[in-house]
């Protein structure tokens, strides 16, 4: 129900994200309201990378690239996970998504150098 995401969102305001992440599962039964799924599915994924738990991210972002069109962040954040979990390959790929959809983000292109220049050696 929309109370448990906000009772989430609480929860990361104070940097508590093992405690929110339950919540915002429990949120995704939420069918009245899609916008609060798609909100709790991205918000599970940014709380996993808060605790560095990259792998259980990554099958968070891509749940909702499979339900929603992914923005530049939501791409951006896919590609960190994979620079993470040392996958350049799969980082440089979604960094290359998150530059196309927002063209004058000079920290994609200077991240794609990087990538391109490391897989090169």
């Amino acid at each position: 129900e929309m109370i448990y995401y906000i009772d989430a969102m609480d929860l990361c305001f104070k940097k508590d994200y093992k405690h929110a992440i339950p919540l915002f599962i429990k949120a995704l039964d939420d069918t009245d309201n899609l916008e609060y799924v798609k909100y709790a599915v991205y918000n599970v994924a940014v709380s996993f990378m808060n605790l560095e738990d990259y792998t259980q991210a990554i099958s968070f972002l891509t749940m909702y690239l499979k339900r929603w069109t992914g923005d530049s962040m939501l791409y951006f954040n896919l590609a960190y996970c994979y620079t993470c979990l040392d996958d350049n390959k799969k980082a440089l790929l979604n960094y290359n998504a998150a530059w196309v959809n927002n063209v004058n983000d000079n920290k994609c292109k200077g991240v794609i150098d990087f990538l391109l220049s490391k897989l090169d050696k």
